[in-house]
């Protein structure tokens, strides 16, 4: 069964409230990790802002807990996913001890990207499993049997607090990342994406005029801008192809789900497409922010050669 996407009830502005806050705290941790002037951060920064999220994930996990069981155990299992938030600053002193502070993290490397691409998502995923189990019951969330847990992802997923989430970490992260307009407007069609995925399984016409229509405008970007007299990038052209196998990929997942309805397990897949596209975007853009070839002139180390190759507008 799928929920309405927007759940008023009194409670409502009370969730959205406590959401936009942990929105607020993850994108904080995210902009305090990328240094404004591209340069790459030092590896204190990485491992605090690992540890965050971490915790962050473990709150969801402590107080989506506490929501399903309704428990004086559940709760006092929260308090104690708030005491590890409030560890952060003990693990931002021994990484300076260990001097992290005097190292940066390797911008060829994805393991950061990665593990901070799907940690955030992770949140969110938690963030969306813990309203939907708080507003609807624990059974909208996990009915049980065998394909319990394929639902509970689904319904975890599927909702406004995830998908909304997302799209305001994202469209941050897109205006944080040194980024050519041109190439910036691809990723923002990729992004927008989630402002229709709450309708995809619970109104799937309006799910896929919504899909279709964001779709068809970032193409209309895409075929103007590769209109233009001067050549495209090969950066341009590499993210054109990035988005359009991310619109692939969701399109896919929304076919799947909708040839399988009503079946309970269904939306896994298009839940499963849209969470993975969404926590490759943010990866991909997070490594764009640390990687050496995309980093601004000024923010490279002295004769580290050309200038880069992203600032340059691809038309």
């Amino acid at each position: 069964m799928v929920y309405d996407p927007i759940p008023w009830s009194a409670s409502t502005a009370v969730d959205a409230s406590i959401a936009i806050l942990m929105i607020g705290v993850n994108l904080f941790v995210f902009i305090e990790f990328f240094p404004r002037d591209g340069s790459k951060p030092r590896l204190s920064r990485a491992i605090l802002v690992g540890f965050v999220l971490a915790a962050s994930a473990g709150l969801w996990a402590t107080v989506l807990t506490a929501v399903v069981t309704q428990s004086f155990n559940g709760w006092t299992v929260a308090l104690f996913g708030v005491n590890i938030m409030m560890m952060s600053p003990f693990i931002w002193a021994i990484s300076l001890f260990l001097r992290a502070s005097t190292k940066k993290v390797r911008g060829r490397s994805w393991a950061w990207p990665a593990l901070l691409g799907t940690s955030l998502t992770f949140n969110e995923l938690l963030m969306g499993a813990t309203f939907v189990a708080g507003l609807n019951g624990t059974a909208a969330l996990f009915p049980g049997g065998p394909v319990g847990l394929a639902v509970a992802f689904a319904q975890s997923v599927s909702n406004v607090w995830f998908f909304w989430a997302m799209l305001g970490n994202m469209v941050v992260l897109l205006y944080w990342v040194p980024l050519p307009p041109a190439e910036r407007a691809v990723w923002l069609g990729l992004a927008a994406t989630a402002a229709v995925g709450p309708w995809v399984l619970a109104d799937p016409i309006v799910g896929a005029l919504g899909m279709g229509a964001v779709m068809l405008i970032t193409f209309l970007v895409v075929l103007r801008e590769l209109s233009r007299p001067t050549p495209a990038s090969p950066i341009y052209l590499s993210s054109v192809t990035k988005v359009a196998v991310g619109f692939a990929v969701m399109v896919a997942g929304e076919a799947l789900s909708l040839l399988f309805a009503p079946a309970s397990w269904s939306g896994v897949f298009f839940a499963g497409a849209a969470f993975g596209v969404m926590a490759i975007e943010v990866a991909l853009l997070i490594r764009r922010l640390i990687h050496p070839a995309f980093r601004p002139a000024s923010a490279r180390a002295p004769g580290s050669g050309a200038a880069p190759q992203s600032v340059p507008a691809s038309g």
